[in-house]
């Protein structure tokens, strides 16, 4: 389970264009991105599964990328599973990911 990670909760938000999607990523970013904070979003942006674009022609995947590239210098300088997914993931958004990645689905209040 992720909440055992210490990540807490990730609700994927519902699709956003423009100022909405604006203020997603604001409150989704509201405490910095890292590694174990962000990796699920930045996970989902890469895999073309959150759809929020700033403009209509916006691939999330783009974002992501963006996203990686901001983390601290000591989560880039990892070589766990988590950071070589986002390597791997930032390098091929031609393998159509979002098609063989599984989706994040949240836990349901039952399961936490």
């Amino acid at each position: 389970r992720f909440a055992d990670l210490g990540w807490g909760f990730f609700t994927p938000p519902q699709p956003a264009t423009g100022d909405v999607a604006l203020d997603k990523y604001n409150e989704l970013l509201s405490g910095g991105v890292s590694l174990g904070g962000s990796f699920l979003l930045l996970y989902a942006l890469l895999c073309g599964h959150l759809e929020l674009k700033l403009l209509q022609g916006d691939a999330p995947h783009q974002w992501g990328a963006l996203l990686v590239a901001l983390l601290p210098q000591a989560d880039l300088a990892q070589q766990g599973l988590l950071m070589e997914t986002l390597r791997l993931l930032v390098r091929s958004p031609h393998l159509e990911i979002q098609k063989l990645a599984p989706r994040y689905e949240p836990e349901t209040e039952e399961e936490r």
